[in-house]
C-alpha cells in the first residue's frame, strides 16, 4: 500500500484532447495546395514528378485522432527510375543519372527513384540532395556493410522512401567500431538519416546496429510496410520528432529501447502512433519510449522488457507491516509516455520488469486486449488512468495506480500481490479517487498486507461489477460510498464498502486509533482495540499487523 494523508475529494473532469496531426503540430491541415514539392491532406493533384507527395485522407477518422500517412508513405510501388546502381566491391556501377561512384562510396545527388541492387562489405550510400528534393531508394536485394559509419546516410534532402522490393532479402549494417562523425554530429546508427525517413514495400530489410542504435532519423520515421529485423547494442528504431508504423512486420531486439521518440523542445513532437501492424520487442529498458504522446490505434504488440517481470528487483521496506514496499529504480517499462498513452484497438501483450503500461500525465485504455505482466505496476498514470473500454488481464504488484483512477467500462482481471487499484498522490493537480461507474473488475489479492482497492482519498462506485478476494478489499482513507453496481467481496455482496486501515477488516464506522489499546491482534491482521486506553498492544498478530488499537 502507498499510504499519503490527503483532503478531500476534488471530481474529476477528464477530456482526450485530438492528438497531433503530423510531427510539425497538432491541428490538422486543410490545405488542397497541389504544388510537386508540398505534402498536401487532400490528393487533387496528378502530378507524378519524384517531388509530389499527397496525403491519403483515408487514413483519419475519429479514432484515429488526427494522424495520417501520406500515399507516398503508404505506396511502395516505384517507376521512372532515375538510375539503376550495382554494388561490388570490386566496383560498383550506375546507369543513368543523379547518382555518383566514387570506388566503394555510392552518393545520390537529386530527387527521383534510384534502384539498388548487389553487395558491399566496405562501403555505403549516402543522399545528399537538395532541401526540396524527395528521393525514393529502392532496395532489390542488396547488402551493404560499412565498418566505419552508416551503410545508409541521408545527409540531406526533403524526405527519402527507402522502399524494400517485393521478393527482395536487404541488409544493412554498420561497424562494432564504427564512429563517423559528420558537422561535429555522430552518425551513430546503421541507417542514419538527418530527413524524414519512411520505410515501405513488401520485402525484407535486416538492420544490425553493430556500433550503438539501428535505425535513426533526426526527424520522422515512418514505417509502413515490409518485414524489417533490426538489432542495436542501444535503440532499434529512433525518430526524434515522431515514430510512426502501419503494416509492418518488425522484430526488434535493443540494448536499450525498441522504439523511440525523443524530441523534448517542441511538445507537438517526439510522439509515437502504432496504427497497425505486427510489432515484437525485445528490449533491454523501455520497448516503446515516447517523450510527449504514445497512441496504439491496433495491431499487434508483443514487448519483454527489461528482462520481463522475473527480472524485477525484489522489493524491500516495510509493506508487510502496513507500510508502502520500495524498489531501486529501474528501467524496463513496457509502453511509456512522457505526456499522455492512449489505447483505443489493438493485442497488446507486455511482460516488464517496471511497469507495463506508463504516462507521466494521463492514460486512456479504450479498447484492444491487453495483456499485461509486471514486475511493478500493471498501468501506472502518474495524473489520470481512465478505463473506457476493451479486455486487461494484469498480473503485477499493483494492477491499475493513478492519482484518479476512473473505470467506465471493459473487462478488468488483476491478480495482485500489492494493490489491485490504487489511488495514490502521484500528481499535485488531483486528489486521489478511484471512481467506478461500468464494467467487469475482477480482484485476486496474494497474502500479507494487500488492499483489492487502495485510495488515500475517497472510493466512489456508481455501477459495474467489481469482484475482490483477499484479505482486505477496500482501503481508503477518506470516504467509500457504493451508489449503484455490484460489489462482491470474498464471494458476498455487500451494500457497504468495508475499510481496512492497519489491522485487520473494519466496519463502515472507522478504526483503532493509535494510542495503544486493546489485546494483541489474534487473527490474522489482528482485531481492533476496543477500549481508549486498554492495554498496551501485544506481539503483531497473524500475518505480522502490529496487535489491536484503541479506537479515536
Amino acid at each position: 500500500m502507498k499510504k499519503k494523508h490527503t483532503a478531500a475529494i476534488a471530481a474529476l473532469l477528464l477530456s482526450l484532447s485530438l492528438l497531433l496531426t503530423a510531427c510539425g503540430g497538432k491541428t490538422a491541415n486543410t490545405n488542397t495546395n497541389t504544388n510537386s514539392n508540398t505534402d498536401t491532406n487532400t490528393d487533387t493533384s496528378t502530378n507524378t514528378s519524384p517531388n509530389s507527395e499527397a496525403t491519403a485522407t483515408t487514413v483519419v477518422d475519429e479514432d484515429k485522432s488526427g494522424y495520417e500517412f501520406s500515399n507516398r508513405d503508404q505506396d511502395g510501388s516505384y517507376d521512372d527510375v532515375a538510375a539503376t546502381v550495382t554494388l561490388s566491391d570490386s566496383g560498383s556501377t550506375a546507369e543513368g543519372s543523379g547518382v555518383t561512384v566514387d570506388g566503394s562510396s555510392v552518393t545520390v545527388t537529386a530527387a527521383g527513384t534510384y534502384v539498388i541492387s548487389g553487395t558491399l562489405t566496405a562501403g555505403s550510400i549516402t543522399v545528399a540532395a537538395g532541401e526540396e528534393d524527395k528521393v525514393q531508394l529502392v532496395l532489390s536485394g542488396a547488402a551493404i556493410t560499412n565498418p566505419d559509419g552508416p551503410a545508409l546516410y541521408v545527409k540531406s534532402a526533403d524526405k527519402v522512401f527507402l522502399t524494400l522490393a517485393d521478393g527482395t532479402d536487404n541488409t544493412l549494417s554498420d561497424g562494432a567500431d564504427a564512429a563517423a562523425t559528420d558537422d561535429d554530429k555522430d552518425l551513430d546508427g546503421a541507417v542514419y538519416s538527418r530527413a524524414d525517413l519512411t520505410i515501405n514495400g513488401a520485402g525484407s530489410l535486416t538492420v544490425n546496429g553493430n556500433a550503438k542504435h539501428g535505425v535513426v532519423s533526426k526527424d520522422d520515421l515512418v514505417i509502413t510496410g515490409g518485414t524489417i529485423t533490426v538489432t542495436a547494442q542501444n535503440v532499434a528504431l529512433s525518430g526524434k520528432d515522431c515514430v510512426k508504423i502501419e503494416d509492418a512486420a518488425l522484430h526488434l531486439t535493443a540494448g536499450t529501447d525498441g522504439i523511440r521518440s525523443d524530441n523534448d523542445e517542441d511538445e507537438s513532437r517526439g510522439y509515437v502512433y502504432i496504427k497497425s501492424g505486427k510489432i515484437t520487442i525485445v528490449s533491454g529498458s523501455d520497448g516503446i519510449q515516447a517523450e510527449t504522446s504514445l497512441y496504439v490505434a491496433g495491431g499487434t504488440l508483443d514487448v519483454t522488457a527489461g528482462g520481463g517481470s522475473a527480472s524485477a528487483p525484489v522489493q524491500s521496506g516495510w509493506g508487510m507491516w502496513g507500510g508502502s514496499a520500495s524498489t531501486t529504480d529501474t528501467t524496463g517499462k513496457g509502453l511509456k509516455a512522457g505526456t499522455d498513452l492512449t489505447v483505443t484497438d489493438g493485442v497488446i501483450t507486455v511482460d516488464s520488469a517496471d511497469d507495463s503500461l506508463h504516462s507521466n500525465g494521463t492514460m486512456t485504455l479504450a479498447g484492444g486486449t491487453l495483456t499485461l505482466t509486471s514486475g511493478d505496476d500493471g498501468a501506472h498514470a502518474d495524473e489520470t488512468l481512465t478505463v473506457n473500454g476493451g479486455t486487461l488481464v494484469i498480473t503485477a504488484a499493483e494492477g491499475l495506480e493513478a492519482t484518479v483512477v476512473t473505470v467506465n467500462d471493459g473487462d478488468v482481471t488483476i491478480t495482485a500481490s500489492d494493490d489491485g487499484i490504487n489511488a495514490a498522490q502521484k500528481s499535485s493537480a488531483y486528489e486521489p479517487l478511484v471512481e467506478i461507474n461500468g464494467g467487469s473488475i475482477t480482484i485476486v489479492m496474494g497474502a500479507g498486507d494487500t488492499d483489492g482497492v487502495d485510495s488515500n482519498g475517497n472510493i466512489v462506485i456508481n455501477g459495474g461489477t467489481i469482484s475482490v478476494t483477499g484479505n482486505s478489499a477496500f482501503d481508503y482513507e477518506g470516504s467509500g460510498v457504493i451508489n449503484g453496481g455490484t460489489v462482491i467481496v470474498n464471494g458476498q455482496q455487500v451494500t457497504t464498502l468495508p475499510n481496512q486501515m492497519m489491522g485487520g477488516m473494519m466496519g463502515p464506522g472507522g478504526m483503532g486509533g493509535f494510542t495503544p489499546g486493546g489485546q494483541s491482534g489474534t487473527q490474522p491482521g489482528g482485531q481492533p482495540g476496543t477500549q481508549p486506553g486498554g492495554q498496551p498492544g501485544g506481539q503483531p498478530g497473524g500475518q505480522g499487523r502490529p496487535g489491536g488499537f484503541g479506537q479515536h
